[in-house]
């Protein structure tokens, strides 16, 4: 029952009826359990499915009057898939230039998405203390056997169970070891080296606990990985963006995302593929989106399960290329997708968008101009809402399925709650925590108190919007490689007034000035006939002349303030 749009006629806008009914998932059977191999049961929950939306050719020409024509319809779901007609064949230009497209990826330890100090990491800070304490620190990074990191916990925990390290040698079960711990394909050439990473990283230690030497379990800070910090669009403010403040991590949580690899396109696929390729290795049957799902959460919500990959994410398109055509990447022959409205190179500037108004010192990486992102298996977006409370545009250029899970905008504030209550150590120790996009949440806990969660699996060739306000999350099934940036239509202009009130209580710079935004647009008026956007305007130019109008000394400015503008919201009364 996934709302489709009208299914038995015409290939027009969506419908939501019958959306609310309990509905079986997009890419599997609604079964429940887990994979064929051992590790726990993961159940999932019952979520509706997003709606889908199929424009026509003709509704196609104009996104921003199609997307405005099932705004009210779309909004209450928080994020909708829209896939274009059947003859809007875009090219991907990324994928034969593979070699030339360079990028450094992040590290994302799923196991810690939301238990940072779990089963696992409390093993591991015992073990990085006591190492530290014999003057030998661990590295950050785990050990490799046969392209696979290495769980020195569940190795420990492995090696106990038979007795210890001399009573395995004695047996000579390593290789029983490199099985259980699901270290490459072939357990007997991978067991001298398994045993190596024992002896090297565990035995001395295991020898100390065996003594009764106490150990500190407490977790030392300086090995969570650093947030990595791209000099991206809020990067020449005081604020870092979703990625937090600079400086932040010092004193807040110091989790974040740490340096990866560098790569081509072609040479990233590699190395996704043959993750994937061993993850399932131990598997005896064909393996559907929703067994990559409980696999996912199996992870995050365990948290005892050692599971770093690797996400190629922000890459801005001025510095490493477009996944669409452009006139730097394509010829004359693919003029009409280069000029394309849906080209997310051109959607910010298609006529009735705002954002074209918003920099006068040109596009703002990732809001005005589209961040590239290759992903691999569980390379993750964790939940957050879009800067400035934005519409976005995701489209999937190529590859394997993404789970996106959305949160209507008037959810927003519940799904704020149940979060904090949900990890309410994280924010304990950084209330930002919402802004950095490094925590996930289940879906089941979300439902289970009240907070409405919708769920898509976007494909290739497939637009995934959100709307604002709109709390989304998710993760990829495999390789893939797409394509997003912001957008704002009129009925945005409320939503961008109440993130400057939210950020201002968060001590938190917005992305751009809002008030500017406002009397740009209302100096537009008086000069050209902007049609429906002019309600939205007055609306939002009152509120500006109002905060003028409070006494001196009140902070009245918000992000006027921050940006610079005063002087221009001084002179607000005189624009109309």
């Amino acid at each position: 029952l996934r709302a489709r749009g009208n299914q038995s006629g015409a290939r027009g806008q969506g419908t939501m009826a019958g959306v609310k009914a309990e509905i079986k998932r997009e890419g599997g059977d609604n079964t429940k359990g887990s994979a064929q191999h051992d590790g726990v049961d993961y159940e999932l929950p019952d979520l509706v499915e997003a709606p889908v939306y199929y424009p026509t050719s003709a509704e196609f020409k104009d996104p921003f009057t199609y997307i405005n024509s099932i705004r009210e319809e779309a909004e209450q779901a928080g994020v909708i898939k829209i896939i274009p007609p059947k003859d809007w064949l875009c090219p991907f230009m990324i994928k034969d230039k593979g070699d030339d497209f360079h990028f450094q990826t992040c590290v994302q330890s799923v196991n810690q998405l939301k238990n940072r100090h779990g089963p696992n990491a409390r093993f591991m800070a015992r073990v990085r203390n006591f190492h530290k304490r014999q003057g030998v620190p661990l590295p950050v990074e785990a050990p490799v056997v046969d392209g696979r990191q290495v769980d020195l916990h569940a190795l420990c925990q492995a090696v106990e169970e038979r007795g210890g390290a001399a009573a395995v040698d004695e047996k000579d079960e390593w290789a029983h070891i490199a099985s259980a711990l699901r270290v490459g394909r072939q357990p007997l050439s991978c067991a001298q080296r398994v045993k190596e990473v024992f002896k090297a990283h565990l035995e001395k230690y295991a020898e100390a606990v065996e003594a009764g030497v106490p150990m500190d379990d407490v977790p030392d800070e300086e090995h969570f990985v650093q947030v990595r910090k791209r000099f991206s669009r809020m990067a020449t403010s005081s604020a870092a963006g979703n990625a937090g403040e600079e400086g932040d991590e010092e004193n807040g949580d110091a989790f974040g995302f740490g340096e990866g690899g560098f790569y081509t396109f072609h040479s990233f696929k590699r190395r996704a593929d043959d993750f994937e390729k061993k993850w399932f290795a131990s598997w005896d049957r064909s393996v559907t989106p929703m067994d990559v799902e409980r696999e996912y959460w199996r992870v995050v919500e365990g948290g005892d399960l050692l599971l770093r990959v690797e996400y190629g994410n922000d890459l801005d398109v001025s510095s490493h290329g477009s996944g669409f055509p452009t006139p730097h990447n394509a010829g004359e022959d693919l003029k009409g997708y280069i000029q394309d409205p849906w080209n997310l190179n051109n959607f910010p500037t298609v006529e009735g968008s705002l954002l074209k108004h918003i920099s006068p010192n040109g596009e703002i990486s990732g809001v005005s101009a589209p961040w590239v992102y290759v992903g691999m298996l569980f390379s993750s977006f964790c939940w957050h809402n879009e800067d400035n409370y934005l519409y976005s545009i995701n489209y999937m250029h190529h590859g394997a399925s993404k789970t996106w899970y959305g949160v209507p905008g008037a959810d927003a504030l519940k799904f704020e709650e149940v979060f904090q209550s949900e990890v309410p150590e994280l924010f304990a120790r950084d209330p930002k925590l919402l802004f950095k996009l490094c925590t996930m949440v289940t879906p089941k806990v979300l439902t289970g108190q009240g907070v409405r969660v919708n769920h898509t699996l976007q494909r290739p060739g497939e637009f995934i919007v959100t709307f604002p306000q709109s709390y989304h999350g998710g993760f990829s099934h495999g390789f893939n490689c797409s394509e997003a940036v912001n957008f704002a239509l009129p009925d945005w202009l409320p939503f961008g007034r109440a993130s400057v009130e939210r950020y201002k209580d968060k001590k938190r710079s917005p992305v751009f000035c809002h008030e500017r935004l406002v009397l740009m647009l209302a100096i537009l008026d008086r000069k050209e006939d902007i049609g429906s956007q002019q309600e939205w305007i007055d609306s939002e130019l009152r509120h500006v002349v109002e905060r003028e109008k409070q006494p001196a000394g009140v902070d009245r400015f918000g992000a006027a303030a921050c940006c610079g503008e005063r002087e221009a919201a001084s002179r607000s009364g005189s624009i109309r």
